[in-house]
């Protein structure tokens, strides 16, 4: 169990957060999550708490700049990784363990523009999205094992011990088919004194054991096939993301100080048939129970679609599909009088 309250993270989050707007526009950062020692439930001080900033380029930087943001900053007794969004991609193909850690984070902070398209595209398809590629999945993770008891041989540092053990450990129970996040996060007693006494130097594994859980599992790892239907789930992924990120901003309060009154009524009754972000509107429905026009109906919806705050999709006589593309718009009706 972690030594830092649940609290302080969220504060020393907030803080991060706040900070991180006086370096970039806030539409620059898609979100900021926790990975490391935090998230797998061993973290001692400030110093054991890691976050990752995943940073949106402009469209200028994505066309011009060939070198991908990728940097440490420290701040408040902790680092701050600021990573630019573009290499998640290859990252979760690779299946690098820091971006899997960081999207089955228990605490994070997604900009509100981008909270939606989290939702539905990764949040709600994690596993999915980190069972892509099995065989990168192990082999990544075996690798990094070596590389910790080589370090842990060369420093006796019981910490790089501990992540040899862990990696060991959730590669095991990821082969096992046991849940992604219960791969990173440890839920049975057992599992979580054994990395604490080894992490605190109290008892060590057989270290010849250890490696030849190692090899046993890179031999399996050959023999495991990639989902290439999945692979293309975590592009598209991407590619959302980034035409939400080149999408204007339009705030909340400005778009509803254009609106009459009348349509900011009707804009209430169709965010009400909205749910989760997408619905049918029926106009027709909407006029007999809001007594409005149908032009202010149709008004607003244009001005939502032009604005990019929504796709409309035209369903014939069971009426419009509307699925809000800016996640700010999910919560309109706190800005709505």
């Amino acid at each position: 169990m972690n030594k830092i309250s649940n609290s302080e993270v969220e504060k020393i989050l907030q803080d991060d957060y706040k900070y991180l707007q006086t370096l970039f526009p806030q539409d620059q950062i898609f979100g900021i999550f926790t990975y490391g020692d935090f998230n797998y439930g061993f973290a001692e001080t400030i110093k054991d708490l890691k976050v990752k900033m995943y940073y949106l380029p402009t469209l200028e930087e994505m066309c011009t700049n060939l070198t991908l943001k990728d940097e440490i900053i420290e701040y408040n007794n902790h680092t701050i990784n600021i990573k630019d969004i573009r290499l998640i991609l290859d990252n979760i193909l690779k299946q690098e363990g820091t971006v899997m850690e960081c999207f089955f984070a228990e605490y994070n902070i997604i900009t509100p523009k981008f909270k939606k398209v989290y939702m539905d595209t990764i949040a709600s398809k994690r596993e999915e999205i980190f069972r892509c590629s099995p065989k990168a999945r192990i082999e990544h993770s075996v690798r990094q094992a070596y590389e910790d008891i080589q370090d842990f041989l060369k420093t006796n540092n019981y910490n790089s011990l501990f992540n040899a053990c862990r990696r060991r450990l959730g590669s095991q129970l990821y082969l096992d088919g046991e849940l992604v996040e219960n791969c990173i996060r440890f839920k049975k007693d057992y599992h979580i004194t054994y990395l604490w006494n080894i992490k605190k130097g109290i008892s060590l594994p057989n270290m010849d054991e250890v490696t030849s859980d190692l090899e046993e599992m890179k031999a399996k790892a050959a023999t495991l096939e990639n989902h290439p239907e999945l692979e293309q789930l975590v592009k598209d992924t991407i590619v959302d993301i980034i035409k939400i990120a080149l999408t204007r901003t339009i705030d909340a309060k400005e778009f509803l100080q254009n609106l009459t009154n009348p349509e900011k009524e009707a804009l209430k009754v169709i965010m009400q048939n909205i749910k989760d972000g997408e619905g049918i509107v029926s106009i027709s429905q909407a006029v007999t129970i809001s007594n409005l026009s149908r032009p202010v109906f149709k008004s607003v919806l244009n001005k939502m679609k032009d604005l990019e705050i929504a796709e409309l999709t035209n369903m014939g006589v069971k009426g419009t599909h509307v699925k809000i593309i800016d996640g700010v718009f999910l919560n309109i009706d706190d800005y709505i009088d």
